[in-house]
């Protein structure tokens, strides 16, 4: 594949099976996206504290990934876990895990994405803002970025526009806290969303591609191409990440790859 694959760093967001030295499925799935022209994922992992790092450094890395993000959505719905929980016992919690979040990414030269871990639609900006000032010496110390993801209001009642997510970064004044833009929120929530992306330009080392519909690229109606030719334009040089639901993985996976091929 040519197109943004062969020139930039592409990876697709995944959950990561507990048994997955030995499930052919995931095996599968890696050597699929290795064959299309991706290098990288975002793993979702329920328990990294039984993973041996190193051990699935190697792994990836024999299909050609490296794994740039530990994304934490699956593991805060599967514990019920909330950095903004009004309840501090459970707020402590949130922050206990996300504790172990960083020093697992820090053994796979991976960030900490907190999109679902914000909390819900009900959550509030104060006991985050609390959560987060007490995990960022933690990045500073072991070296992480700690990535507050932009999400619609749908889904979390705080940080939902760029503008929002970045006045919680000034305000917490970490360098290793970074901003995560996804076009399927900010499709939802931004007026103009390149405007959007100049606004918080140097703030983020990763972007999500997700179509309007939460598919893949190409299986809904976003102009990708001018998404990323802004992007390139402007010297943007992260990752892109495709994150999204795939109902049937390796057509949807296959498109994309074609879809993306055609961007540059």
């Amino acid at each position: 594949m040519e197109g943004l694959l062969s020139r930039h760093t592409v990876g697709v967001q995944l959950l990561l099976p507990g048994d997955w030295q030995r499930d052919s499925e995931i095996a599968s799935r890696m050597a699929l996206l290795a064959e299309c022209g991706f290098s990288a994922v975002e793993l979702n992992v329920f328990e990294p504290e039984g993973i041996d790092a190193a051990a699935l450094r190697a792994w990836l890395s024999g299909f050609g990934l490296r794994m740039t993000a530990f994304a934490s959505g699956a593991t805060a719905k599967a514990f019920n876990l909330a950095l903004s929980h009004t309840d501090e016992t459970l707020r402590r919690l949130s922050v206990n895990r996300c504790r172990r979040f960083l020093e697992f990414a820090g053994e796979m030269g991976a960030g900490v994405i907190v999109g679902f871990m914000k909390g819900g639609p009900a959550a509030t900006r104060e006991p985050l803002l609390r959560s987060l000032s007490e995990l960022t010496p933690v990045a500073e110390t072991l070296g992480v970025d700690l990535i507050l993801e932009a999400t619609n209001h749908y889904e979390s009642g705080v940080c939902n526009r760029v503008d929002q997510t970045l006045a919680v970064l000034d305000e917490i004044a970490s360098p290793r806290m970074k901003m995560l833009p996804d076009t399927f929120h900010m499709n939802i929530e931004e007026r103009d969303m390149l405007a959007a992306l100049d606004a918080c330009a140097g703030r983020y080392v990763s972007v999500h591609l997700s179509d309007n519909n939460r598919l893949l690229p190409g299986h809904g109606c976003l102009d990708f191409g001018r998404v990323v030719r802004h992007l390139i334009g402007r010297g943007f040089t992260g990752v892109f990440a495709l994150e999204g639901n795939m109902p049937e993985f390796e057509s949807d996976i296959r498109t994309a790859a074609r879809h993306l091929a055609q961007l540059s």
